[in-house]
């Protein structure tokens, strides 16, 4: 490492004949370290609140200017408060998060580092990111990148200072008095030295400081024996113990054998016994063996590496079990201390999170079966064919371990087995008869009215009962669906699962779908007319999906309006020259559904934005129209996910950019700018200029092509102006109808 704070404290230690030990670290590293206590001081650090809480600083010895970079076609980043809604970067561990919480701003993406932010920039991944000025303009420059940013004025100034552990003041005053040794003219030589002379700027000057630019926290190891240090060991010692007990967390020494060698903390509901019960016995004799070997591979992987190890496991303490999250950090080469936190809270909300996750995957892939079934019912030829293919179904894509179709005999009312597929299906073959009217005669519900369902096995009648009974123990529970031709069972569907757990209210209803798809398809395969109710079914599912989509779209299209008080119709009047145009150019029928979704929804982003704004009766103000212009990419943020909407998007995200490169938000250019937002661009202008609007009547027909042709090759692709006002001439009554 080099930089004048090398320098600096290679001439402190010949000051004080104390030897130094630099290293360079990331802040997350940098800060675990230090509490491990594998360094003596940490520099380049900012001063807050939570910081002092376990650390000592030093005066402060240089300010440090933190602003916020945003990309050039940004406006109105004036204060922390125009952050709202948008995503900012950060760097993890940075000073810069504490203040930006502090202010209500909680959407942030952390980096690893301010170079990995930069980076991503370069890959337009960040817009908006806040870091130190000097790090900031070297890496922008270093990227290439210095032109495309703005850089608002600081935020908050920070000083840097160095800092010790709470509580070593005899440390701290050893640095502040090696430093005041060092002459103002040595000081000012180092400058010299590393600041030189222009062409840098005294603000890229600063990047020198930390010597190569990317170390983000400096951390120092010094050889104090001294004994005045000596005797802080005690005091020190005491304080720590006092900060121990007021953590909520168990902290326990062991030793590389696993023996516990001291408990300087730790709430008696976090122990496996009492401390004086575990003091100088190994984890192994109160610890089931998987995790006792769990607990010693950290222990050796933590004293190998010198650094901390992370573990995630489980102990069964007074009757409950408890997760934990264990930090096994390296106190010497023969020590370990282990802070271990109780994770049940945050445990059980995974484990609710993971049960939902769980039965909405579990709905999701009966949708999907469902689907496939009704798939299945089209290409059935024979009701052998659809019967089995509806058990195959249910066993690969419903991931059910058994399924199988059971036909009832009219003379001896016993199912006897047409279709099955998974696992038993050798032995479900074997079936001889099934007689249901036995099996639940004793059962509240009949599976000949309802779906029944149960815990087991079903008995049944087979050659080798004993078989079928030991490989049913995997078969945790039953449902049986009955199947109706004319309102008459004619047999029932049986699904097993390998969960205890009943079948949900949801699974059950589309499993019983699904068992009336069956006898729907049945009921078609026997009279050929019942061939166009099914594909009148399947026609209908699809009409209703494009129903609801419209009716989605022409619900947000009319909050809009609403929203928009004065700009009533506007959105009906641009989808429907938006489509003229887009025939004028040639585009097929079926390519005009996302051109008009798209003009629908051109403005939806406005939905956000004040209605004192967007109904102003005046011009906006500078700040206003800066609130304005977030309105594309507040639309990108809402619509982005919606896949039905995907080949839309380009309008209500990119129709205010400009054909040289000045519009908003990405600041595109020319034929960079997708094709539909370019056409939206022109007919969007045309029926506002033809629209009468809070601050100013409507401007006629020859008034608006007049201004339509003066920004062609400048707001508009030239050649699409042209074909535009050719669509506007060969129908004046266009600008009339507004």
């Amino acid at each position: 490492m080099q930089g004048i704070l090398i320098d600096q404290w290679g001439l402190w230690q010949r000051r004080t004949g104390i030897q130094v030990q630099i290293d360079g670290l990331d802040w997350g590293e940098a800060l675990t370290r230090m509490a491990a206590g594998e360094y003596d001081v940490i520099d380049t650090i900012f001063y807050n609140e939570e910081r002092a809480k376990i650390y000592d600083f030093t005066k402060p010895y240089t300010d440090i200017e933190v602003p916020v970079y945003f990309r050039s076609n940004i406006s109105g980043i004036n204060d922390v408060q125009d952050l709202q809604g948008f995503p900012v970067a950060v760097k993890s561990g940075d000073n810069a998060i504490h203040f930006l919480q502090e202010h209500g701003i909680d959407q942030l993406v952390e980096y690893p580092s301010y170079e990995a932010i930069i980076q991503a920039a370069e890959r337009r991944e960040v817009v908006i990111f806040m870091m130190d000025k000097p790090p900031g303009e070297y890496f922008l420059i270093k990227y290439g990148l210095y032109n495309d940013f703005r850089v608002s004025q600081p935020f908050y100034v920070g000083q840097f200072h160095r800092a010790v552990r709470k509580g070593d003041t005899a440390l701290l005053n050893t640095i502040e008095e090696g430093f005041h040794l060092i002459t103002p003219s040595e000081y000012r030589g180092m400058d010299a030295r590393w600041y030189g002379q222009p062409p840098l700027s005294p603000a890229l000057q600063r990047n020198l400081i930390i010597g190569t630019g990317t170390v983000v926290a400096v951390i120092l190891l010094l050889g104090l024996w001294s004994t005045t240090l000596r005797r802080q060991v005690q005091r020190r010692t005491a304080e720590l113990r006092a900060l121990f007990s007021a953590m909520p967390d168990a902290v326990i020494v062991f030793d590389r054998e696993g023996r516990y060698l001291e408990i300087p903390s730790a709430p008696p509901e976090l122990l496996v016994g009492k401390p004086h019960q575990l003091k100088g016995k190994k984890l192994q004799e109160f610890l089931e063996p998987e995790t006792a070997e769990l607990h010693l591979q950290a222990i050796q992987r933590a004293l190998q590496e010198r650094k901390p190890v992370q573990v995630e496991y489980e102990l069964p303490i007074e009757g409950r079990k408890i997760w934990f999250s264990g930090a096994f950090s390296p106190v010497d080469d023969r020590r370990v201390m282990l802070v271990a936190r109780d994770l049940s809270e945050r445990k059980e909300k995974e484990e609710a999170l993971q049960r939902s996750e769980a039965e909405l995957r579990r709905i999701n892939r009966l949708l999907r079966t469902l689907s496939e079934c009704n798939q299945a019912l089209v290409r059935a030829k024979d009701e052998q064919q659809l019967l089995q293919e509806m058990c195959n179904i249910l066993a690969d894509t419903g991931g059910y371990p058994l399924a199988w179709i059971g036909v009832l005999d009219p003379q001896s009312k016993g199912l006897h087995p047409i279709a099955i597929q998974g696992e038993l299906k050798d032995l479900i073959h074997q079936m001889s008869e099934f007689n249901l009217e036995e099996e639940w005669r004793n059962q509240e519900s009949s599976p000949e009215s309802h779906p029944s369902q149960g815990q087991g096995w079903l008995k049944i009648s087979a050659e080798n009962e004993s078989e079928i009974e030991q490989a049913a123990e995997r078969l945790k529970s039953y449902l049986v669906l009955p199947l109706s031709l004319n309102d008459e069972i004619f047999g029932s569907l049986f699904v097993y699962s390998r969960d205890e757990e009943p079948f949900s209210r949801e699974e059950i209803d589309l499993l019983r779908e699904l068992a009336d798809d069956v006898s729907f398809g049945i009921r078609a395969l026997r009279h050929q007319e019942q061939q166009l109710q099914t594909e009148a079914k399947l026609a209908e599912a699809n009409i209703n999906l494009a129903v609801a989509y419209e009716a989605t779209i022409q619900g947000w299209a009319r909050a809009l309006e609403f929203h928009e008080q004065e700009t009533a119709g506007h959105s009906h009047r641009v989808v429907e020259l938006m489509l003229r145009f887009a025939r004028q150019l040639g585009f097929r029928e079926e390519e005009l559904q996302p051109l008009r979704y798209g003009a629908l929804l051109h403005d939806i982003g406005k939905m956000v934005i004040p209605s004192s704004i967007i109904n102003k009766p005046g011009p906006l103000d500078d700040q206003e129209w800066t609130i304005m212009r977030r309105h594309p990419l507040i639309a990108y943020e809402l619509l982005k996910e919606i896949d039905y909407l995907k080949d839309s998007l380009d309008i209500p995200y990119l129709h205010h950019e400009w054909w040289n490169g000045a519009g908003y938000p990405l600041g595109l250019s020319g034929e960079n700018i997708p094709l539909p937002a370019r056409m939206f661009a022109l007919v969007d202008v045309f029926d506002a200029l033809t629209s009468d609007r809070p601050y100013r009547q409507a401007y006629s027909l020859a008034e608006a092509v007049a201004i339509i042709r003066s920004l062609a090759g400048i707001q508009f692709d030239p050649d699409l102006t042209e074909q535009f006002l050719r669509l506007i001439e060969k129908d004046k009554n266009l600008g009339e109808e507004n």
